[in-house]
């Protein structure tokens, strides 16, 4: 169906950049195909394919690329259940997007790094921080991302309140251990749905 054309194209694509010789095209080309392996089954062929990306644009020093080739990864490792060597790769990706001041990447792999936090390991405080801040970068993009949006205000919600800085005292040792960090975070960053005023 769709997915096989789709694995035809890039695959011609791919051919074409070797041909020529476009590095970038052959990187993009990898990582494309790779998409399309992941989507029909063939994680580990897709892992490899992202790697073969990635070390082509190590060599061309294309950091967003890098970034992005690097969440990819971690996304993939995360699929076979490699968690820790996915936290390795998303922390790399985040420097790599915020040497390249790539803001939508790095708003991108923020979320996704903050949804694996927030479902491998509830005690990292770096899950809430991390949805917070691609949240926010999101809104300054004039973006609502739909899984950072609905991730982020579910933890909003929990709060249970419609003013965030009040009102939180009675019901704070109620919270899970998560929502409290979450709490803490926000009293210290501020909310990013509050109007400036």
């Amino acid at each position: 169906g769709k997915y096989d054309e789709a694995l035809e194209l890039y695959t011609k694509c791919y051919d074409i950049n070797i041909l020529v010789d476009n590095k970038e095209g052959i990187a993009g080309a990898l990582n494309n195909i790779s998409t399309i392996k992941k989507i029909q089954g063939e994680s580990q062929v897709a892992l490899d394919l992202l790697v073969k990306s990635l070390n082509i644009n190590r060599k061309i020093g294309d950091k967003s690329a890098i970034a992005t080739n690097l969440t990819n990864i971690a996304h993939m490792k995360n699929v076979l259940g490699e968690n820790i060597e996915a936290m390795n790769n998303f922390d790399e990706s985040l420097i790599m997007h915020r040497e390249a001041s790539d803001k939508s990447g790095l708003a991108n792999t923020l979320s996704l790094y903050g949804d694996f936090l927030i479902n491998k390991y509830i005690n990292d405080i770096r899950g809430p921080l991390y949805l917070l801040e691609s949240y926010s970068l999101y809104k300054q993009m004039g973006i609502l991302h739909p899984d950072t949006t609905n991730i982020f205000r579910y933890y909003k919600n929990k709060i249970g309140t419609s003013d965030y800085r009040k009102n939180i005292v009675d019901s704070y040792n109620q919270l899970d251990e998560q929502t409290k960090k979450f709490i803490d975070l926000w009293l210290i960053l501020g909310d990013p749905d509050r109007k400036s005023t």
